[in-house]
């Protein structure tokens, strides 16, 4: 009886892992039973990513993973580009004296600082896009946008993809790159500190998606090589990028090595003498916001980032642009310019007994506002208790 049950339990998912296929390969229930490789980066339990693409790949897909020749071909190209710089730069004397040294190493320095900031950038923009937005004329990009928000979803996938693969998208811009680099470096030595780090910017921006590969491994999956970097700071650490992971997609976007998050995530400041003070990512995401004119998915996913972005005060995020002009809502009214001034405008006139204080009563009849400051005209004669002003208060 038992024997029956688990032989039809099996039965039947065999026939929903083979839908739509004739295979008639017996089920591995081995394969079941053993846990699965655990990301030291994932979410815990119960966290959401509303709106987010997020899929289980296919085998089909799968099969996307594996790099090709051609992938290969562009990945060594820029591997033989870099050698040549290097030789060309030291033959060339970027080396040769202690001060010239020093402004190249510090240029690859600067370059790489950079390049970690470029790659948050380009990550908060790739990850806070909506692919029904984007044009079917660049199926690239919403390719690209998918992978990187189905990511959230499945982040162990990004783990089985080979390097030339994986890195293909940027080795297509960096190669050509380097190859040109590479005939500068030696025809023109005397720009060594600028060759030296375009150089460290273009690897650089090929190795970010490697070091993010090796962020969601554990260290007896990866090379002592890896970890090496992760530990001294070149590569970006588990530690450091699990937080963009476990706190919601809003912070900590840098695949480089992380330093920059410290940047873009704690300095605040505003564009505009009225506008809201937040950080560059905010300011990003409001960008998305205003030339897409749909949320972001990090505002789907944090309640309460939204109104944080566009600087809305607390509970007035649902204010409808129709109650702002109308009146009162939730204890908030709208305010209005009144000559150099800004004053708060009610949408009736207060009743005598109404506890209102006495610079908003001076308002509340009031239909035309002048632009100069103080003069203001009354539709009605203000009642008891009721301050007059502007031509009222000159007769």
């Amino acid at each position: 009886m038992v024997t029956s049950l688990q032989g039809s339990l099996l039965h039947a998912v065999r026939s929903l892992t083979t839908t739509g296929s004739q295979s008639t390969q017996p089920l591995d229930k081995e394969a079941i039973d053993r846990p699965q490789p655990s990301d030291p980066t994932a979410a815990p339990n119960g966290s959401a990513d509303a709106g987010r693409v997020g899929r289980a790949k296919t085998e089909e897909d799968t099969s996307s993973w594996k790099a090709t020749p051609l992938q290969k071909a562009v990945a060594a190209g820029g591997m033989v580009a870099t050698a040549a710089i290097g030789a060309a730069l030291i033959a060339g004397g970027a080396f040769s004296t202690v001060g010239s040294g020093a402004v190249v190493v510090a240029s690859m320095i600067g370059a790489y600082l950079v390049t970690d900031m470029g790659t948050a950038m380009v990550h908060v923009v790739i990850d806070n896009l909506d692919c029904e937005k984007i044009p079917e004329s660049l199926p690239w990009l919403r390719r690209l946008v998918e992978d990187f928000q189905n990511h959230h979803e499945n982040p162990r996938d990004i783990v089985k993809r080979e390097f030339a693969n994986h890195t293909a998208d940027a080795q297509v811009i960096t190669t050509p790159m380097l190859i040109g680099l590479a005939i500068a470096a030696i025809t023109r030595p005397h720009l060594a500190p600028l060759i030296a780090a375009a150089t460290v910017s273009a690897n650089a921006a090929v190795l970010s998606p490697e070091f993010h590969k090796r962020s969601h491994m554990r260290p007896d999956e990866s090379a002592p090589i890896w970890q090496l970097l992760k530990d001294i700071g070149l590569a970006v650490s588990t530690k450091r990028h699990a937080k963009h992971h476990t706190q919601g997609h809003k912070s900590h976007y840098a695949l480089l090595n992380g330093f920059t998050n410290v940047f873009l995530d704690g300095v605040k400041f505003k564009l505009t003498p009225g506008g809201p003070k937040t950080n560059l990512i905010r300011k990003i995401e409001v960008a998305i916001y205003r030339l897409t004119a749909t949320e972001p998915q990090s505002w789907r996913e944090n309640p309460g980032l939204r109104g944080i972005a566009l600087g809305l005060e607390p509970g007035r995020e649902e204010m409808s642009a129709r109650a702002k002009t109308a009146g009162v809502r939730a204890g908030f009214e709208p305010r209005v310019r009144h000559g150099g001034s800004s004053r708060r405008q009610i949408s009736c006139s207060p009743h005598p007994t109404q506890n209102t204080e006495r610079w908003r009563r001076d308002t509340a009849c009031c239909s035309v506002l002048h632009a100069r400051r103080g003069i203001s005209r009354f539709t009605t004669s203000p009642h008891c208790g009721q301050c007059a002003t502007g031509e009222l208060a000159r007769r």
